[in-house]
């Protein structure tokens, strides 16, 4: 279950970003261990183009929900 709620949130990350008008970069932020931070910049200053991190989240929560529901079945 967790899988399928981390996965989840990933996904709405990845549909905010592409959903942002201002959101033209994006970088990643980590706050100890296990919180990742996703920072939208209004300019090309972010570590990836905002298009390319929202796929990329947005495969990624996928995965993480597919691999959450095939490990619990």
């Amino acid at each position: 279950m967790l899988f399928v709620i981390a996965g989840g949130l990933a996904l709405l990350t990845g549909f905010r970003v592409l959903a942002e008008p201002d959101c033209d970069s994006v970088s990643f932020d980590g706050q100890g261990g296990r919180i990742a931070t996703v920072v939208c910049s209004a300019d090309e200053s972010g570590a990836l183009p905002a298009g390319l991190a929202g796929i990329g989240l947005i495969a990624l929560g996928g995965g993480v929900i597919w691999f959450g529901l095939r490990r619990g079945s």
